[in-house]
């Protein structure tokens, strides 16, 4: 936001989401905002110049509370970490745009996960594990990265490597 426009500083929109949300990621184009919660993952149009501006505009079912989330830096692909302790990958551009497929793999760690993030080169995944206190390391494996057409996403999975101890 310009510092010098009105918008500065003050709330400019308020976007419900239901109860209880949790973490936000938002893709590197800053076309999305990806909320978790009781709910499972929302997905929020954060784009000024589209008609659905500021509105939920899918909903991704986990059949569990979601924790947190994290996006590739290519968009292609969330990670949201679950409350039972699994890794999900998301498509984020499914085709014709329904994601009720949208999970193409659903990854257990064995663990509570607390906190996630993906390198910057979308190569690899990195989850914190506060009761073995290590860092989980994770590396995708299969399938392309997420594309805009919704293709290249079979097969996609995260590899386990060697946990950094902290």
């Amino acid at each position: 936001v310009d510092p010098t426009s009105g918008g500065f500083d003050h709330v400019v929109a308020n976007v419900s989401t239901g109860s209880n949300p949790g973490n936000i990621a938002v893709t590197a184009d800053a076309g999305m905002v990806l909320v978790t919660g009781p709910f499972g993952l929302k997905i929020v149009d954060s784009n000024p110049k589209s008609d659905s501006y500021n509105s939920v505009t899918a909903s991704v079912s986990s059949g569990t509370k979601t924790t947190d989330v994290t996006v590739t830096a290519d968009a292609g692909f969330a990670i949201v970490a679950t409350a039972e302790g699994s890794l999900l990958i998301v498509n984020l551009h499914p085709e014709n745009d329904d994601y009720s497929g949208a999970v193409v793999a659903s990854i257990p760690t064995g663990t509570k996960v607390s906190d996630v993030k993906a390198s910057g080169d979308a190569v690899y995944v990195y989850a914190t594990d506060t009761e073995n206190n290590q860092i989980l390391v994770y590396k995708f494996s299969g399938g392309a990265t997420g594309l805009p057409s919704g293709s290249g996403t079979q097969g996609i999975t995260l590899i386990p490597l060697e946990p950094i101890l902290v």
